[in-house]
């Protein structure tokens, strides 16, 4: 799904809560009148996933975390920093080669089916919309940072699967953890967690389900049966 503000979803003066979104991402399984969901999330969604596995909706019956925003701790002093240098205008002055960076940190080799990520967001900068992509941005952040969900994952009751690239570079912050490796991330918030299992991808980073889709999607598929 777009979540809203992204994609082709609408945008607004919406709060881009991790409450926010977790409510559009349950509306929309209540909508649909679905039962028995698996519920899949990357990065942020997959801290919004777990806001939404934490309501114990009966709609729910398995959860999937892909390198998952949430399982980091940040210091009172850590969220000065992301206020600090996460502005609208720090995002909107960002140059192009370092936009084209940021893309392809995720990734340990960007395949060429995924730049188009890069040509959307490039194009998206002589838009009005971008004003407004980079008003969210921040919101979203701050969001995370508001809503942590590290102290509550004991209380997940779903049977999750948690994967994660251990070459990831957003995964812990480089800048405020820098000894932090991903897979102690990965390994102290799955322990956390009562039925969990953590599957490592030594060779992958950030968007591991692009880049390692078909050992990503088999694992899903095997859970989800």
């Amino acid at each position: 799904m777009d979540l809203p503000g992204y994609g082709k979803s609408d945008t607004g003066h919406f709060p881009y809560s991790m409450t926010f979104f977790a409510d559009a991402v349950q509306q929309l399984i209540h909508n649909l009148a679905l039962d028995s969901v698996t519920l899949v999330g990357h990065s942020m969604g997959g801290q919004i996933a777990t806001h939404v596995a934490l309501r114990q909706d009966s709609a729910l019956r398995q959860l999937v975390l892909i390198a998952p925003a949430g399982f980091e701790q940040f210091s009172e002093a850590e969220h000065q920093w992301f206020q600090t240098w996460v502005t609208p205008a720090i995002i909107k002055a960002t140059p192009e080669a370092q936009i084209v960076k940021n893309f392809e940190i995720n990734f340990t080799n960007m395949p060429d089916d995924a730049r188009f990520m890069i040509a959307d967001r490039l194009q998206m900068r002589a838009t009005s919309d971008y004003d407004a992509y980079c008003q969210m941005i921040p919101l979203c952040v701050k969001g995370m940072l508001e809503e942590p969900v590290y102290d509550r994952l004991k209380d997940i009751t779903l049977p999750t699967l948690v994967l994660f690239g251990l070459k990831d570079q957003l995964i812990p912050n480089r800048f405020l953890h820098p000894q932090l490796s991903a897979e102690a991330v990965a390994l102290e918030a799955v322990a956390l967690i009562p039925y969990a299992d953590l599957k490592r991808f030594p060779r992958n980073r950030h968007f591991l389900q692009w880049e390692a889709s078909e050992g990503v999607n088999a694992l899903i598929y095997h859970f989800a049966k």
